[in-house]
């Protein structure tokens, strides 16, 4: 019987209430209501051909059916509370929906008024800057066809010095041109003096050439002899240096020899005197 109960409640009061409206909600609820009531009618037809032991059993769950009924309709009813402050607060949005709309519908009105003044403002600025821009490229087309007039003026008198400078510069290039020719004859002329010039100026080179080489073999021969005359210089040098060295070592050596002498000399007759005087003594 509670799994019954159970499957009626969900179905008919398990809904959000901002899934269903008004009329939804209230049709859900008399169709469970008449679901519970046929459900009681049906229990107390059952309870007089139940026996008594099973009627105290279908008594305790009469009194828990009734019990969860007390509590769908305290779900019914916090569920009607929901739905009105719902509906309270959709009236509210509506309401504040059609401010809404009236303010952007004035606020739009505004706006087209205010850009159809601004358009009728740039437009008659605009025409007073064509009228000024008109004016302007009409100066500017005289100031132009002027110019162009000037232009061709000088165009003329440009054709003019072209054609004189080039037929200056035609007449210097036929000059060039006659005088390159002279230096080619003079070439010509000249070539062949120089090639003779060029053959005993080669011969001269040659000639040099195996003096040179001549020159080097004297001189190779000058520097060996050189070499030798050095090397026997230089043993002569040292001959003669060190018979001075010697020289001079035993010159040394025979003045020390004397003055020592000479300093025995003076040491020995004095050494007997006074050995005389004391044996005298």
């Amino acid at each position: 019987m509670d799994g019954c109960f159970r499957i009626l409640t969900r179905k008919y009061s398990n809904v959000g209430a901002q899934e269903t409206t008004e009329q939804e909600f209230y049709l859900r609820r008399k169709i469970l209501i008449e679901k519970i009531e046929l459900l009681c009618s049906l229990i107390e037809t059952n309870a007089k051909l139940i026996p008594l032991e099973k009627e105290i059993i279908w008594n305790n769950e009469l009194c828990d059916f009734e019990k969860n009924i007390e509590k769908v309709k305290l779900e019914m009813t916090q569920s009607e509370i929901l739905l009105q402050n719902e509906n309270s607060n959709l009236n509210q949005f509506r309401r504040n929906v059609e401010l809404n709309w009236r303010t952007t519908k004035f606020a739009k009105k505004n706006i087209e008024e205010n850009l159809k003044q601004k358009i009728k403002i740039r437009t008659a600025e605009f025409s007073s800057m064509l009228l000024v821009s008109n004016l302007k490229n009409k100066a500017r087309k005289k100031s132009i066809e002027t110019e162009i007039e000037w232009f061709n003026l000088r165009l003329k008198s440009l054709d003019e010095i072209y054609c004189l400078r080039m037929n200056a510069l035609c007449h210097e290039r036929y000059r060039m041109r006659k005088r390159h020719l002279d230096q080619f004859e003079k070439y010509d002329k000249n070539i062949g003096s120089l090639y003779a010039c060029k053959v005993s100026l080669l011969l001269k080179k040659n000639y040099t050439n195996e003096e040179y080489i001549i020159i080097q073999d004297q001189l190779l021969i000058q520097r060996s002899l050189y070499e030798r005359v050095k090397e026997e210089i230089e043993v002569n040098t040292k001959k003669i240096f060190l018979a001075n060295v010697e020289y001079f070592r035993r010159n040394h050596a025979a003045k020390i020899i004397q003055r020592n002498w000479k300093l025995y000399c003076t040491r020995v007759p004095s050494k007997k005197r006074k050995s005389r005087k004391l044996t005298s003594s």
